[in-house]
């Protein structure tokens, strides 16, 4: 939640138990000392999504320097 920006509690809980019922996420609750922590991480089912991500990160990034160029080239005409 800390290193998620403009999402609500509400919102993230209910992605993380779609993800968690899709297996791609697992959640680990424990007690250290009084302090309640809950931790996720992927799954193996879920690693399989990494390669994927990335292309998809990728292919956007260049999508957008494409767009980027063609409003500059359009702007320079």
């Amino acid at each position: 939640m800390k290193r998620l920006k403009g999402i609500s509690k509400k919102v993230l809980s209910n992605q993380l138990n779609e993800l968690i019922g899709d297996q791609i996420v697992s959640k680990r609750e424990y007690l250290s000392g009084k302090v309640h922590h809950t931790e996720y991480q992927l799954t193996d089912i879920g690693q399989t999504l990494i390669p994927i991500v990335i292309a998809l990160n990728d292919w956007g990034e260049n999508r957008l320097k494409q767009v980027s160029l063609v409003k500059k080239f359009n702007n320079d005409l």
